[in-house]
């Protein structure tokens, strides 16, 4: 039988102490909480910013309410390019379009 070209070429293999899965694996933790952050941190400081600047409620929950809808739309309509597409493009485009449908204010 012939040998794995992944097997190690002695007796012994030889462990690292991280592996690149593990690198993987922790650099999606970090994007995905980066993202959850954000999502959070935006009604904060906007709350906060609309309050220095007396910004109305009406506004206030027009802006908010077209940030949460942008994600939530984009998240919906963006499962069918999953299916297709697999997540290679689509994972960017889901994270980048609810900054692009928040009309601008300011």
């Amino acid at each position: 039988m012939k040998a794995s070209r992944y097997a190690p070429k002695s007796g012994v293999a030889k462990r690292r102490l991280v592996e690149p899965r593990h690198l993987i694996i922790l650099a999606c933790f970090l994007a995905t909480l980066s993202a959850y952050v954000e999502r959070v941190g935006f009604s904060i400081a906007y709350t906060a910013m609309a309050k220095v600047d007396k910004v109305d409620e009406a506004t206030k929950g027009t802006v908010l309410s077209a940030f949460y809808w942008g994600y939530g739309v984009s998240q919906v309509s963006l499962q069918h390019k999953y299916a297709v597409y697999h997540s290679t493009v689509s994972l960017s485009q889901t994270t980048l379009t609810p900054a692009h449908l928040v009309p601008n204010y300011c």
